[in-house]
């Protein structure tokens, strides 16, 4: 996959006339794409080469870099610095992977109304006049020191000493190229329909007969690559430009989308795959769900490359659990493959989102474990603290997407048969600790179970285990009362009564009888 950067056609397969008059009107039918933030259109005849470039910029910016003194230094020079303008540029080219020819159209004085200013690979110009002069004075008796050479009337300066403080000079002079300057014929213009665009079109003979210019034989593309690029307020004390480099082809192949069965339902994030081909770089995937109308606006579609292998054409897109990025319910997800030099490429399936996973509990406080000989007297509640957190993550305004301050999470404690519920909030907001407490009654000593329930907002819900404690209770005044031993201890002395009753009976009677005996 990418095997290719950008498609040449052959003019003369064409009915189109390219003439340079910044009118792309005369390329209408050529294949052409987006390349490094410029529209580019490729096409040669038998005896030129043709390229138009087309890049947005909401300002026409001109401005080359000028010369300022700010003080003396020594009784023959001052104190000159060079500070940046703001030129907007573009660069095109071609390289036969040895040498380079790479055209440069200013926007400033810096550049010829008719010709391209022509470097090469080591950004080295052509032979011959070139578009501009650079106003630096690099006579050795300067002693290193950078200063202009000529004051804004071309004029050469005698004395930087007698100069003011403040003293301005621009940085370059116009000037008519010659020789080897002269090979690529530019048009350029801006906004010229009201709609902020730069349009510049460059022409160049496929074989220019200098030998600073490579020959240009697209009937053999071996080795051929094509460079583009555009600069925006560029800092304009050089001539560089930021440039990408391109494979070139003459033959467009057919692109390839496939796109892997979603199994529904969703239940957790959502993850798509599948397959492309394209034998150009730069191919783009854009992916809609219906869904996304009522958070993003209509007609919104998600541009996602990044995800692409550039070997195998694999892609795939992660979309996050969330209110925004996965909206609850049923929809059509779309997915748009945009190959360089064909239609769009698209597919649909039918996606239903739900959330049916209930929030997840951890960390119940055990207050057992914490009071394992009860809560002592005096105590007048408890506090019990859990953890909880959802799967599914809902948008809250200021705070951004989160799991837990959707949920209602509630305390249930029974003392007594009697059972009470109370609303646990959370330490921080959007933290995952919530908490509620108990409060405690001492009157008895009471056991006291309790436990916690988590609900999200369509009303999953999850109960935790059952924990227990028990509280002090406040023991009662003491009271005065009889004794009566136990049982096993009033036998000896009830049988020790009997025995001595009887004895004392014995006794009377055996004296009344001695009594009767003596009358």
């Amino acid at each position: 996959m990418g095997t290719s950067g950008i498609l040449i056609v052959d003019l003369d397969n064409y009915t189109n006339t390219i003439t340079l008059d910044c009118d792309i009107s005369d390329w209408a039918g050529i294949p052409h794409d987006e390349f490094n933030g410029v529209e580019v259109f490729l096409t040669y005849d038998s005896n030129f080469v043709y390229v138009a470039t087309v890049w947005e910029d909401s300002s026409n910016d001109g401005a080359i870099s000028h010369w300022n003194k700010t003080g003396n230094i020594n009784s023959t020079h001052g104190i000159w610095e060079e500070l940046d303008g703001r030129d907007d540029m573009v660069a095109v080219g071609f390289s036969n992977g040895t040498y380079s020819d790479i055209w440069i159209c200013a926007n400033s004085l810096r550049g010829d109304t008719n010709y391209a200013f022509e470097v090469d690979n080591y950004w080295k110009p052509d032979t011959g006049t070139l578009p501009f002069h650079r106003n630096i004075d690099v006579d050795p008796e300067t002693f290193g020191w950078l200063q202009p050479d000529m004051d804004n009337n071309s004029a050469q300066i005698t004395d930087h000493y007698d100069l003011a403080k403040g003293t301005t000079y621009i940085g370059w002079f116009d000037d008519t190229p010659t020789e080897s300057q002269i090979d690529v014929n530019i048009a350029k213009t801006w906004n010229a329909t009201g709609n902020d665009k730069y349009i510049v079109e460059f022409r160049r003979a496929l074989n220019t007969s200098n030998l600073d210019d490579i020959e240009l034989n697209f009937d053999n593309l071996t080795n051929l690559s094509f460079f583009v690029g555009s600069a925006n307020k560029q800092d304009s004390i050089d001539m560089c430009v930021n440039i990408k480099e391109l494979t070139v082809s003459d033959t467009n192949f057919q692109a390839i989308f496939d796109w892997d069965d979603i199994t529904n339902p969703v239940t957790s994030a959502l993850l798509l795959t599948g397959q492309i081909y394209d034998d150009y770089d730069d191919v783009e995937i854009w992916i809609r769900l219906s869904g996304w109308d009522a958070t993003y606006g209509a007609d919104f579609w998600w541009n996602y490359a990044g995800g692409i292998n550039s070997y195998t054409g694999e892609w795939s897109a992660l979309f996050y659990y969330d209110e925004d990025d996965m909206p609850l319910g049923n929809h059509e997800l779309t997915i748009k493959f945009k190959a360089k030099y064909e239609e769009e490429l698209i597919l649909s399936q039918e996606v239903t989102i739900v959330d049916d996973v209930a929030p997840r509990l951890a960390g119940l406080v055990d207050m057992n474990e914490r009071y394992p000989n009860g809560v002592p007297k005096g105590t007048d509640y408890v506090p019990i603290t859990v953890g909880a957190s959802d799967n599914y993550q809902y948008y809250i305004p200021g705070l951004g997407y989160s799991d837990t301050d959707t949920l209602s999470v509630y305390l249930f404690y029974i003392i007594g048969g009697v059972v009470d519920m109370v609303p646990m909030v959370q330490f921080a907001q959007g933290g995952s600790t919530f908490s509620a407490n108990i409060t405690l009654d001492h009157t008895y000593t009471r056991n006291i179970t309790y436990y916690v329930q988590a609900f999200d907002p369509i009303g999953n819900s999850v109960v935790s285990e059952y924990l227990w404690f028990y509280s002090m209770g406040i023991p009662e005044p003491p009271r005065r009362h009889l004794y009566f031993p136990p049982l096993k201890e009033f036998i000896p002395v009830a049988l020790g009564l009997l025995f001595g009753t009887i004895a004392l009976l014995l006794i009377i009677l055996r004296v009344a009888k001695t009594i009767g005996a003596r009358k």
